[in-house]
């Protein structure tokens, strides 16, 4: 596994300073030829659990997501690939779509527990 393919999976599931990981991504082109990596409904269930404990901020939510959003080499879980981009772009932007907050959080979680 290269370090692209580390600092992925690490964004995927962070447990370190989500800035740092997308500033190490940085380092690689956000185009890619391959998917290495494959977002699943855990993966995003799981930040947004992070969020409501208080482990997480909005912000830090939102950085999440733009990063995820932006790159080629992330693909997303076949089955729920639409409801998962939906998502992650009301993640994104939030000032053209909604602030996130612990309840729309909640209703995400329960909308990808579905």
């Amino acid at each position: 596994m290269d370090g692209r393919e580390q600092l992925l999976l690490e964004l995927l599931s962070p447990r370190r300073s989500i800035n740092l990981i997308s500033e190490e991504l940085s380092r690689f082109q956000w185009d890619s030829d391959a998917e290495l990596v494959t977002l699943e409904r855990s993966h995003l269930k799981s930040v947004l659990g992070n969020f409501v404990a208080g482990q997480l901020t909005a912000a830090d939510v939102q950085t999440w997501a733009e990063t995820v959003e932006g790159r080629d080499d992330i693909g997303l879980e076949v089955q729920r690939a639409e409801q998962l981009k939906s998502i992650i772009f009301e993640l994104a932007t939030p000032t053209i779509n909604r602030p996130l907050n612990p309840a729309l959080a909640k209703l995400f979680i329960d909308e990808l527990s579905g």
